[in-house]
């Protein structure tokens, strides 16, 4: 029985799905050596409750979440098309409530993940100190 659940959950692509909190997520950022800023009060208008970003040279990393699960899916779907780094690393899963993209080639790392109405995105060069960040969080 156990051997069907995770033969289940594999194909199913549900092993690697989990909702992170904000604290969570910023706590992650903190101990990979990244700190965030608050910037909900400038997208309140857009229907985004928490907003925690740092872009610094190359790195781009972001939490969002978002009123509905909807505007996170367009939000995702909008990021994702643009992030077409034409590497065989490339993967990603999409269904209604969940989505992951991820990539990586020498000199770049991106990773999208959405589940229900949060989204975050950790882009940059230095892929060693953003692959912590995916580690800490187990996404």
């Amino acid at each position: 029985m156990v051997v069907t659940l995770i033969v289940c959950m594999l194909l199913s692509g549900c092993a690697g799905r989990r909702s992170v909190a904000a604290d969570e997520f910023t706590a992650a950022c903190e101990s990979a050596g990244f700190t965030l800023t608050d910037e909900s009060a400038y997208y309140a208008a857009m229907q985004i409750d928490t907003v925690l970003l740092h872009v610094e040279g190359n790195t781009s990393i972001g939490y969002y979440h978002f009123v509905n699960a909807a505007d996170a899916k367009s939000q995702y779907a909008q990021l994702f098309s643009q992030l077409n780094m034409g590497s065989s690393e490339e993967k990603f899963i999409d269904s209604a409530e969940y989505n992951r993209y991820y990539a990586s080639t020498d000199n770049a790392y991106a990773l999208l993940y959405r589940n229900g109405s949060n989204l975050i995105h950790i882009i940059g060069t230095d892929g060693e100190s953003l692959e912590k960040i995916v580690d800490q969080l187990g996404i």
